[in-house]
């Protein structure tokens, strides 16, 4: 282990030193440079910088896609093209990254974010490759070319590389979490063991990645979960002064237009969070302009925004001036009915009625002038768009919190509707439908932590109306096919994105 005086020792060094070659001779023979968090008191510079997880764990995810898969020759062309056919007929939320449609012909991602999503996959996109008729993982993986130097050099057992790559994404999910228990750590740090150790016994070659993410239990333990400490935000600040015009920086120096445009977004942001509640429509309008000026109401302040709003649900931005909507004009007539049935359950103090009822004491829900149907809501910072949308049905899927269980669904309306001193949004969704007759998957005993469900293919429940704080998170869907059912059957994994 280093010596933590040492390279303190060696980064002063380095901060007297005249000379560029100076400097990178200390930097390569300590690999430490000069940084001013060395002039804290009780600074460390070992014990006191936590494993960055972005690029260590990460990097064992693309490792696993070069060092096995690919020098191991676990696809062959085929299966090269059923893996790139696959990962590019999965359904992904809008507001995550996107995989390139190439994968196949080029293997190399260019973000972590893309080798964070990969990762999640990883266990249904191999097991549609590496299946066999019985829908288990073949005992065998394909010949390896003659041609193919260097040979690989470890045991290309698939049904035990499966078994690893469950164990990586598994632990992904775990430790990649908003919010972590210690006994969460403990699991995530076991499964990732387990993985380290099957390589270990396959004789796969690991780099210093797999030592270092040994450590993530003491990591978590002493800085909390990952999200404190790694590094997408910093890479996410850098992709937003790589946009900033410089053409006309203050005399001649871009640090300064950098800076000046870095503080000007940050203070407009503190602004738009912190409005006070009894804050007047002149105030929120006024601020709602200078974040159009600076056009950015499109994208990441807006739905962050929301993330710091007493409701946390926000509409489009234009609902103020839409009209409202004939209930009894939608695609679906019984929505209107279901709706007053909900309401009467969710605000029994208000003895909310249909149109068709006179009575003193009751609050009417007109069929036409109660109610705005939105195209998407955003709550928590997430787009939840809808089926009935006419611009786009973008995110029309969701993981639905019903009863302490999350359920996945499909999103046909979200609506804003006005009672008397409040305005309420409700959705109508249907649930995804699923059963016994559905095959056990190689996954089924991490199904949890994967934070996936097995469904039929575009087969939904009746339609149900829910509080649009049930909207609980974005989900992906991967399309699958089994042939053990009676025929051949399409199946959908829902994958939450909760974390």
């Amino acid at each position: 282990m280093r010596d933590d005086w040492k390279l303190l020792e060696h980064a002063h060094r380095s901060k007297s030193s005249t000379t560029k070659a100076a400097r990178k001779s200390i930097l390569d023979e300590h690999g430490v440079r000069y940084s001013v968090l060395n002039e804290l008191p009780g600074w460390l510079p070992m014990r006191r910088s936590p494993i960055d997880f972005m690029h260590n764990f990460y990097a064992l995810v693309k490792r696993f896609l070069f060092d096995i898969v690919t020098t191991g020759h676990l696809l062959d062309s085929t299966g090269w093209d059923l893996f790139q056919d696959s990962i590019n007929s999965v359904i992904w939320p809008s507001g995550i990254g996107r995989l390139p449609k190439n994968l196949a012909d080029d293997h190399g991602l260019p973000k972590a974010d893309q080798w964070r999503r990969l990762s999640s996959i990883y266990p249904f996109i191999l097991w549609l490759c590496w299946r066999d008729h019985h829908d288990e993982i073949k005992a065998s993986a394909p010949p390896v070319p003659a041609s193919a130097k260097p040979q690989p050099t470890f045991k290309r057992d698939l049904r035990m590389i499966y078994k690893l790559v469950l164990y990586l994404s598994v632990s992904e999910r775990i430790l990649a979490s908003k919010a972590i228990s210690i006994s969460d750590i403990d699991r995530g740090q076991a499964y990732l063991q387990l993985y380290c150790q099957g390589l270990e016994s396959l004789g796969v070659h690991q780099t210093i990645n797999s030592h270092l993410a040994m450590h993530y239990s003491l990591v978590f333990r002493q800085y909390g979960p990952a999200y404190a400490t790694w590094l997408f935000g910093f890479e996410r600040f850098n992709g937003v002064l790589e946009d900033v015009n410089l053409n006309g920086h203050g005399g001649g120096e871009m640090e300064y237009s950098l800076a000046r445009d870095w503080v000007e977004k940050h203070r407009l942001y503190e602004l738009a969070i912190s409005l006070p509640e009894g804050a007047s429509d002149k105030e929120h309008k006024l601020v709602q302009r200078a974040i159009d000026q600076k056009g950015l109401d499109r994208g990441t302040l807006r739905t962050q925004i929301a993330q710091f709003t007493a409701s946390s649900i926000l509409p489009p931005r234009l609902t103020s001036k839409a009209k409202f909507t004939s209930l009894r004009g939608l695609q679906h007539p019984q929505v209107y009915q279901l709706l007053v049935g909900f309401l009467q359950h969710k605000f029994p103090d208000l003895n909310v009625v249909d149109d068709m009822t006179a009575e003193l004491g009751t609050t009417v829900l007109f069929a036409s002038r109660s109610t705005k149907v939105l195209p998407f809501i955003v709550k928590d910072g997430i787009r939840f768009g809808s089926a009935t949308a006419t611009r786009t049905n973008a995110d029309q899927f969701a993981g639905v919190l019903m009863h302490d269980t999350r359920v996945p669904c499909k999103i046909i309306y979200h609506f804003e509707i006005h009672l008397p001193d409040q305005v309420f949004y409700c959705s109508a969704v249907q649930k995804m439908v699923s059963d016994d007759r559905i095959p056990v998957m190689p996954w089924d005993r991490f199904a949890t932590d994967l934070g996936v469900n097995i469904v039929y293919e575009n087969i939904f429940g009746p339609l149900e109306i829910i509080a649009s704080s049930q909207l609980s998170c974005a989900v992906a869907i991967i399309p699958i096919t089994t042939d053990v059912l009676a025929e051949e059957k399409s199946l959908w994994v829902v994958q939450s994105f909760d974390r």
